[in-house]
């Protein structure tokens, strides 16, 4: 008597290993071309033909995820198994080494505590001529017209590198969209295939509804908003304290360097002085 064909083994099963192990070396290599990106990286706009303002990192990034997604769907096109669980996965993955960008960004520029000034102290009196002077001579070089163009110097570099930051994580949202949809519609069309193959559409998985979308887009959201305050503060109370704070409504200064008890008090920023490398007043 012929013997019977043996059954046919479970290709999900056999294939699901293989899946963990491909996701784990994904993660791998998107973990070391993130590092690569980030030390390549100076924060400077990639200045593309459609106006987006945003670092080649975060343009390294997506291209990696799409082309991985894109390789990820190829074997199921073809005919290959493939789960919404196998996708989430995947997708998860994307986000892991975006969350660790996005937090590796904000621990660079710092605590945003540290931005604020200190609380103001009331020393006792007996400490009040000693604090008068130093307090003179620290008014004496926060004065410096040096130290004044320095300090709008520096704060015209450090807002075009935040703004660069700022503009990363928005492009960061607009391309988590297009993965989702990327998703979706690779998704959509491997249903397709297999209802053309005979398979019952009411028996095919629901769409994987990943992190990417639903989640991701809130917490890098969340992070544009940190690094609008962050911003702001620091141009405010580092990189302008001496013009904004410390200099305004300050009586001028004569040839010798003292202080003219007659000059009125310098109610703007619109002095040369006070305004951008080529003389362009501030406000």
């Amino acid at each position: 008597a012929a013997r019977a064909l043996p059954r046919l083994a479970d290709v999900y099963g056999i294939v699901e290993p293989l899946m963990a192990e491909y996701t784990a070396n994904l993660t791998t290599r998107f973990d070391d071309e993130l590092e690569a990106a980030w030390q390549r990286e100076r924060w400077e706009a990639m200045g593309l033909a459609d106006g987006h303002r945003h670092a080649a990192v975060v343009w390294d990034l997506f291209t990696l995820f799409s082309s991985s997604l894109d390789v990820f769907f190829e074997p199921a096109r073809h005919g290959g198994p493939m789960l919404a669980e196998w996708v989430e996965t995947v997708a998860a993955r994307c986000f892991f080494i975006l969350n660790k960008f996005v937090n590796r960004m904000r621990q660079e520029l710092g605590s945003d505590a540290s931005l604020l000034p200190p609380k103001p102290s009331y020393p006792e009196l007996q400490d009040l001529g000693g604090l008068t002077k130093g307090f003179a001579t620290g008014i004496k070089s926060l004065l410096a017209e040096q130290g004044r163009k320095k300090s709008v110097l520096q704060a015209a570099n450090t807002v075009g590198a935040l703004c660069v930051r700022l503009h990363s994580l928005s492009f960061c949202i607009a391309q988590l969209d297009a993965l989702s949809a990327m998703i979706d519609d690779s998704w959509a069309a491997l249903v397709a295939r297999r209802v053309a193959d005979g398979a019952s559409a009411a028996e095919e998985e629901p769409s994987p509804t990943t992190i990417l979308h639903a989640g991701a887009p809130e917490a890098v959201a969340a992070s544009c908003a940190e690094l609008c305050w962050f911003l702001g503060a620091k141009v405010v109370y580092q990189d302008l304290k001496g013009p904004l704070f410390d200099e305004l409504y300050c009586r001028e200064r004569d040839v010798s360097g003292k202080v003219d008890p007659r000059s009125p008090l310098k109610p703007t920023l619109s002095s040369p002085s006070a305004g951008s490398a080529d003389g362009t007043p501030l406000l």
